[in-house]
């Protein structure tokens, strides 16, 4: 069933309640309850997708990805206005690194951590610390 709203919107289900599409102008949502939610966002085309609710959560846009499986898995990779890319990525509670363009640090359990910005020179002062 497709139901033409005003202002260029539209509502569509095949079967309700469990499979809904909504569109505007602004954004497209697909929704399949309880599974996902997908959200399209107009004009940067900007993507957040709610997988097993309250679980899994991803995004992407431009200058940005994310996605996290709460509470054990996080990943982000973004751009910033300088051009440098940062990351971040976790496997809770074994893995842990964080790279902010030439600075990385990783954490593997709380046992061993190593440090480095990227120079050797940097490198050896933190392996002697």
């Amino acid at each position: 069933m497709i139901e033409t709203l005003s202002g260029n919107r539209s509502f569509s289900h095949s079967v309700p309640p469990l499979t809904t599409r909504t569109t505007r102008p602004e954004s497209d949502r697909k929704t399949l309850r309880p599974l996902f939610t997908a959200v399209k966002d107009y004009p940067d085309q900007d993507v957040s997708v709610d997988f097993l609710p309250p679980l899994g959560h991803a995004t992407k846009s431009a200058n940005d990805r994310s996605v996290n499986l709460f509470p054990l898995f996080s990943h982000r990779d973004w751009t910033a206005n300088d051009g440098s890319k940062h990351q971040f990525t976790s496997l809770f509670p074994i893995y842990h690194r964080k790279v902010d363009g030439p600075l990385h640090h990783t954490a593997i359990f709380p046992i061993y951590m190593a440090g480095t910005t990227g120079s050797s020179r940097s490198t050896s002062a933190a392996t002697k610390a």
